[in-house]
């Protein structure tokens, strides 16, 4: 096989709480984790030229070793010993610097991808341990679906997928640093030595999984960066935007600003993502997705 098209989906944070602050600086977690429809698109090609070659849609994203894409057909190639020319073509949907993991979900995409291309010399578990040395969110990137994680994100343990549902997703312009999103909760929870964690609400959220309760996953989802992104009054119109269009629940994915609702039906999903535009943001319409076979 010379060529491989794959696609790269978003994800979404239906909880996410920070646990610790360890000694290294990084940072647990606990989080439920859902692959949406919302994609990037990658095609492969094996090329006669030497070395990796990535063309991007996108001008303001780097085309060498410093986009994490290129750096995840690097590490393919150097562990399956594969010595040859890759083109990597990326088109981008997913907003950057988002918290919809786009970058670990292009990295996965070139990891699936390949294993394909070259008669799938690894297993799932085996691009996993290529894809914790990428990222804390690309190994689940790779298996996609729903995943409770746990340490830096990467300890996954499957959950069932959301509940059939629509979701619309939208970003405004001003991005968070995900660095500086850390340190001020760092600031605000004096760095987590005592943080009183309450996991009432994930235990509920995981129960809601379950049973398949789309009222139950909305009533339970929580993300505490949204605690230092309150004063943002971007965040909080598309929040309101999307309730007054039926979302059952609203709530930013990852560090932000990225805020997603949860419709029960495509009819108000498509309200909302007419009203969000009409207030000059970008809206998508998704939809959960499963994990990958491999």
């Amino acid at each position: 096989m010379n060529s491989y098209m794959v696609a790269a989906p978003a994800k979404i944070n239906l909880y996410l709480d920070v646990t610790s602050r360890r000694e290294d600086g990084y940072h647990e977690i606990l989080s439920i984790m859902q692959t949406v429809s919302l994609c990037d698109e990658i095609f492969l090609e094996r090329v006669d030229s030497e070395g990796i070659e990535l063309i991007c849609d996108d001008p303001a994203l780097p085309a060498d070793s410093k986009n994490i894409a290129y750096r995840a057909a690097e590490l393919f190639l150097k562990h399956a010993c594969i010595n040859c020319g890759i083109r990597i073509s990326l088109r981008k949907t997913i907003p950057a610097a988002a918290g919809l993991a786009g970058g670990s979900a292009d990295a996965s995409a070139v990891l699936r991808g390949l294993n394909a291309m070259f008669g799938k010399p690894f297993s799932i578990d085996g691009l996993c341990g290529m894809a914790a040395a990428l990222g804390a969110d690309v190994p689940f990137c790779v298996r996609g679906g729903c995943m409770k994680a746990e340490g830096i994100g990467e300890k996954l343990s499957p959950l069932p997928c959301m509940p059939d549902c629509s979701i619309v997703i939208s970003c405004p312009d001003a991005r968070v640093s995900t660095p500086a999103a850390y340190a001020a909760l760092d600031a605000m929870y004096g760095d987590f030595k005592y943080h009183q964690q309450d996991d009432s609400r994930y235990w509920r959220a995981e129960a809601a999984l379950c049973s398949d309760s789309l009222d139950g996953v909305c009533q339970n989802m929580y993300n505490i960066f949204e605690s230092v992104q309150h004063d943002r009054k971007d965040i909080a119109e598309l929040k309101n935007v999307m309730t007054s269009a039926g979302a059952l629940a609203t709530m930013m994915s990852g560090s932000g600003p990225s805020v997603f609702g949860v419709f029960s039906n495509s009819n108000d999903a498509a309200m909302a993502s007419l009203l969000i535009e009409k207030h000059g943001y970008t809206a998508y319409i998704c939809a959960p997705t499963k994990s990958f076979a491999i």
